[in-house]
């Protein structure tokens, strides 16, 4: 729960996350049920399976939404974005809406489009009579998903993946086991280095391999970046189970039980589009981030 002014950017990992007090940068959060009740100056980027938007809040930049619901009730200066199940719309929207709603679409009688409407749902909105869309309204079909034939042709590939977590969890246990206890520690930090490192990375070595002079070593740490990246896949799933064992049995410690666990809900976040990709990638880039600072302690020492 925020209840003091924050000065810059908000980010927050939670279950569940209220922002009660105004933000006068952007705000991002991970999170099961979010609040937005004041005003925040910048963009709203969330993820999680519950969005509320006060009738109080003001938001001076864009909403970018992913998951189950969205209720949005207050003043948006910029657009809103994103994928939902359901979203509601009963208050001022500046700019565009351009959504996926995978079930209904309702703009209530207090909402104000300024800006077009696009949407993708299987169903039509629902749009109540004072609603005001002052744009065009542009409804497409959802795509439609691809059925597998031979369900091996998915499980194979998955039991492969299982079968290279648990070696990884074997033959490293000791490590992994400081890894992820640091790793769990300082999302915030790990995470935003992971996700610099992994960007900045394939840069520098481009730059590296367009030179003569190194284009021998840019190859290399080509190789070494891909076999990094495969090993911190590998340790997605353990670091899935650890956070569990630390919420439900409130320990750190890698075992082989939660390491099961954790293949079962990485296999999992494969199946939910957008939101599982965005959760894997979030655990990739703070796994990555620890394992980037454990490499600098080492040569530095």
């Amino acid at each position: 729960t925020s209840n003091g002014v924050v000065e810059e950017d908000l980010f927050v990992l939670g279950g569940t996350a209220q922002v009660h007090a105004s933000v006068t940068d952007d705000v991002r959060i991970v999170g099961g049920e979010v609040t937005i009740a004041e005003y925040v100056g910048g963009d709203v980027f969330v993820i999680g399976g519950v969005l509320t938007v006060l009738s109080s809040a003001q938001i001076d930049g864009n909403v970018f939404f992913y998951g189950g619901e969205a209720e949005l009730n207050g003043v948006i200066g910029g657009s809103i974005y994103g994928a939902a199940e359901k979203i509601r719309i009963d208050g001022s929207v500046t700019g565009d809406v351009d959504v996926d709603v995978a079930n209904s679409l309702v703009l209530g009688d207090r909402a104000d489009i300024g800006g077009g409407l696009q949407y993708s749902s299987r169903n039509e909105l629902v749009r109540a009579q004072n609603a005001v869309v002052v744009g065009d309204i542009v409804k497409s079909d959802p795509k439609e998903k691809t059925s597998v034939n031979n369900p091996r042709e998915s499980l194979v590939p998955f039991l492969m993946y299982a079968f290279s977590v648990l070696v990884v969890f074997a033959v490293l246990r000791n490590r992994i086991d400081s890894l992820t206890k640091e790793a769990s520690e300082t999302f915030t930090s790990n995470g935003l280095i992971g996700l610099a490192g992994f960007f900045l990375l394939p840069l520098a070595i481009m730059l590296s391999v367009a030179t003569l002079i190194g284009a021998l070593v840019g190859f290399t740490v080509f190789f070494a970046m891909l076999t990094l990246y495969f090993i911190t896949s590998l340790l997605v799933p353990i670091f899935l189970g650890v956070l569990l064992n630390k919420s439900f049995a409130k320990s750190h410690n890698v075992t082989l039980l939660w390491t099961l666990v954790g293949i079962a809900g990485t296999g999992i976040l494969m199946t939910i589009p957008v939101v599982g990709f965005l959760v894997g990638f979030a655990l990739f880039t703070i796994l990555l981030g620890t394992i980037f600072k454990q490499l600098y302690h080492v040569l530095a020492a």
